[in-house]
């Protein structure tokens, strides 16, 4: 998860199981407008083995839909989802199915919704590259049979008051989602900034395909956030509060609510 910052250094801030492995959140987020209600991110979904999920740590494929039922929700409720990219930890959650499950089976979860989805990301994940076969899980070529896909390219306002910004850099197609208006801002980073541990533009992920496109757009991301008091929502922080992103020095911080 730190690329090329060494044990040493990362540990201090996170401790590694006995596997080396650390806890991570899948914090996705619901956005309620006049006339949408907005899923970002569908998490690792239900599509496990038990061994898959004991190697990965997957405690509870289950929690998206309770969470959405928490508020209300139900996933026939949801008229559209996006996603950062579509690596099996975020867009997971997309298909119905359980650990049995072959590959090209399942189908949409959020049946009703249109999917805003870069469509360089959709590529990859329908025909993923070799090196990229791994992070890739179902059947994404449901997304253009149902219908439900509204291909994205670059930079687009998808609804209103919502706004996805291409960065790529994680992934060829990977964007990052920014809410609201002016001074009301907040930005939902992915994996271009997974944690609150990743905001100095070196600490990149060993899963990059683009370490140094990453570095760039983060600093171009959060320049922004901190000009102007956005906050910031981590996917993968096990702190799943966002926060108001400010400049101290040369740093990026994050400060979040009590």
């Amino acid at each position: 998860m730190f690329g090329q910052v060494p044990r040493v250094r990362w540990e201090t801030f996170i401790a590694p199981d006995e596997r080396n492995r650390i806890v991570m959140g899948t914090n996705a987020l619901l956005v309620r407008g006049p006339s949408f209600v907005l899923l970002v991110e569908s998490g690792c979904g239900t599509r496990w083995t038990a061994e898959e999920r004991s190697f990965f740590g997957i405690s509870d494929p289950g929690a998206l839909e309770r969470g959405l039922a928490a508020l209300g929700v139900v996933p026939s409720d949801v008229t559209h989802v996006t996603c950062s990219h579509l690596h099996f930890d975020h867009g997971g959650g997309l298909f119905t199915g359980d650990g049995g499950t072959a590959a090209d089976e399942g189908d949409l979860r959020f049946s009703r919704a249109v999917h805003l989805l870069q469509g360089a990301e959709v590529a990859a994940a329908a025909a993923p590259p070799e090196f990229q076969k791994a992070s890739y899980r179902g059947p994404f070529a449901r997304l253009r049979e149902s219908g439900r896909l509204r291909e994205v390219r670059g930079d687009e306002d998808v609804l209103p008051g919502v706004r996805v910004r291409h960065t790529g850099g994680h992934t060829d197609g990977h964007q990052v989602v920014v809410l609201g208006e002016g001074r009301e801002k907040s930005v939902f980073l992915g994996d271009l900034v997974p944690t609150a541990w990743h905001l100095p533009p070196a600490y990149t992920m060993a899963y990059d395909l683009h370490p140094q496109q990453v570095m760039t757009r983060k600093r171009e991301v959060l320049d922004l956030a901190a000009a102007d008091g956005w906050r910031a929502c981590f996917y993968h922080d096990p702190d799943p509060r966002p926060g108001v992103v400010r400049r101290d020095g040369r740093r990026y911080v994050v400060e979040r609510a009590a």
